[in-house]
């Protein structure tokens, strides 16, 4: 084998190390380390969130996930994470509340698949999709189970639910054609600590 050949050979497992390594990296952002920010580390909250991104993305996107938490002197001390998809486009975010571990938002980006769908949804069918997807994200009550608080509203291409049960509440905008969730937000009312359970 020549001085060329080997240095190529060389060159190839090189460039496959280094790839192999910023594919793990980008999937893994944020904390390889051990070390716990509230109730997460970072490969904990990034192994919570990946089912969820999943669901969330269209079918068959890659998702490179990515986790940041806040400072410890935070007012609320929370993890972020970012899923991305291999353009490097935001696909979904979610905020995490690090000291009770629950669900505080997410948002999901309208991707270019989701387009093929035309299925039109009136207020009685977009309640039942936003509870299916309360339900598929495992977003439960504490106590009893949710109930819409209102008349779903539409704005253009987005829906919004309103949702209560007991002391907790919900904010759930659909997409009106494809029928996906485009953001949530659960919180509960005054003199209640946590946020929302995932269960």
């Amino acid at each position: 084998m020549t001085s060329q050949r080997i240095l190529i050979w060389v060159s190839g497992i090189l460039i496959v190390g280094l790839l192999a390594w910023f594919i793990l990296a980008g999937r893994l952002r944020a904390g390889t380390t051990p070390t716990a920010y509230g109730r997460f580390t970072g490969p904990e909250i990034l192994a919570l969130s990946e089912p969820m991104c999943l669901l969330l993305a269209s079918r068959g996107t890659v998702l490179n996930l990515s986790a940041t938490p806040t400072s410890d002197n935070a007012i609320v001390r929370t993890w972020s994470v970012e899923a991305v998809d291999q353009q490097g486009h935001s696909v979904v975010h979610l905020t995490w509340d690090a000291t009770s571990g629950d669900l505080i938002s997410l948002g999901v980006i309208s991707q270019p698949t989701d387009e093929h769908m035309a299925i039109p949804m009136d207020t009685h069918d977009v309640s039942a999709v936003a509870a299916s997807w309360m339900s598929s994200l495992r977003i439960s009550a504490d106590t009893g189970r949710w109930e819409p608080d209102g008349t779903p509203t539409r704005q253009g291409r987005i829906w919004t639910t309103h949702w209560r049960a007991d002391n907790q509440r919900a904010i759930v905008r659909i997409e009106h054609t494809t029928h996906r969730a485009r953001f949530i937000l659960c919180w509960r009312l005054a003199g209640h600590s946590k946020a929302q359970s995932i269960r």
